[in-house]
């Protein structure tokens, strides 16, 4: 009797603390997505780097920040490229994707570099690091999705310690979905679920 006892007070708890989560679930999920956004302010800088994935909605903030007067010029990364296009015969680098964005947000041609290399977050910090350090560049921006900008801050900021160059990450609203309610979304319940499994691989592998 007394074991039954504790086991329907076992149960009991279980199912406040099941009701509460559910009836918190809004804000919860809400704190959840937030926690994946970290952005920087951003200044003036040397140039604009667009990181692969998701060209539309990072190239129009990167179009936004250069019609902005912060920054000159933009580079665009990328070596993989777009199965969607590749399947219509069509071969484009993510970079190449990019700039063809910011085209049609009419930035300039000439004020648009291409770097096709990069395939992760990580490899792409490398490229261009590299490729700030031989521009002579002081202080760059970098443009990604806003829930991945917790992990790109992590990354770049790792990768730039020992340099003297300033990075400041920035994030692109998503084109088809809320943010404020990114759980109802496919698109970006996949989005979120993939980031907190390379959140937790980047810290542990780098």
């Amino acid at each position: 009797m007394r074991n039954l006892k504790r086991l329907l007070i076992f149960l009991g708890i279980l199912l406040v603390l099941f009701g509460t989560a559910y009836l918190l679930r809004g804000p919860l999920l809400r704190a959840a997505g937030n926690f994946l956004i970290a952005e920087d302010e951003i200044k003036k800088v040397d140039a604009v780097f667009v990181l692969s994935g998701g060209a539309y909605e990072r190239s129009r903030e990167a179009a936004n920040i250069y019609k902005s007067g912060f920054a000159p010029r933009i580079i665009t990364t990328g070596k993989l490229e777009s199965q969607v296009l590749k399947a219509l015969g069509m071969r484009i680098s993510d970079a190449e994707l990019s700039k063809q964005a910011l085209l049609s947000f009419e930035v300039p041609d000439s004020l648009i570099t291409t770097l096709k290399e990069g395939t992760s977050t990580f490899e792409e910090s490398e490229h261009i690091l590299g490729f700030s350090e031989h521009a002579n560049f002081n202080r760059i921006a970098v443009v990604t999705s806003k829930f991945h900008t917790r992990r790109a801050r992590w990354v770049f900021r790792k990768k730039f310690k020992d340099s003297n160059i300033d990075v400041f990450i920035t994030g692109a609203d998503p084109e088809n979905y809320d943010i404020s309610r990114w759980w109802e979304y496919e698109e970006s319940l996949i989005f979120v679920n993939n980031e907190y499994v390379k959140l937790l691989y980047y810290l542990w592998k780098y």
